[in-house]
């Protein structure tokens, strides 16, 4: 019975420090998005001239890690489902199947941070495939894991 214990306490002690020291090889990009460039075959469809006006008329795109789609919605919605691998060169791919024709394929997938300020960073991510291009930006904000100290005479 003791040496049960032992041999529980143990494997109890090496599961938490692998779950302490364990880095995940995958990327987050679940969030509502805002588009910068979309076009499909060729076809830009944003921006176009009427919209260099107006910023109102930008694509949302919505990416939902849970489901692994990805959604441009505007009039009407196009859906996609993804799975994102390396490269041999260690360089992002995503895989995109839909019934829309010019996102189905592999796409390069390049992410760029911008940092903000000590609480906000821009994320642009582009996804390319021959002719069909997605760049598209998400704003982030974040609060700071230690909150500040106190300092005598605020509130």
């Amino acid at each position: 019975m003791k040496t049960i214990r032992i041999v529980i306490i143990g494997i109890v002690i090496a599961l938490i420090t692998f779950l302490i020291f364990y880095k995940t090889e995958k990327i987050n990009i679940g969030g509502i998005w805002t588009s910068k460039e979309i076009v499909l075959d060729g076809k830009t469809l944003y921006p176009v001239k009427s919209d260099s006006l107006m910023q109102a008329n930008a694509f949302d795109i919505i990416i939902d890690d849970w489901t692994n789609s990805l959604y441009i919605c505007n009039q009407d919605t196009i859906r996609a489902n993804f799975t994102i691998k390396k490269d041999l060169d260690n360089k992002l791919r995503m895989k995109l199947t839909s019934s829309e024709s010019s996102l189905n394929g592999n796409f390069s997938l390049e992410m760029d941070t911008l940092s903000l300020g000590p609480t906000a960073y821009d994320v642009y991510a582009k996804l390319e495939s021959g002719e069909t291009l997605l760049y598209i930006q998400r704003t982030v904000y974040y609060q700071s894991q230690k909150p500040l100290l106190p300092r005598r005479g605020t509130p």
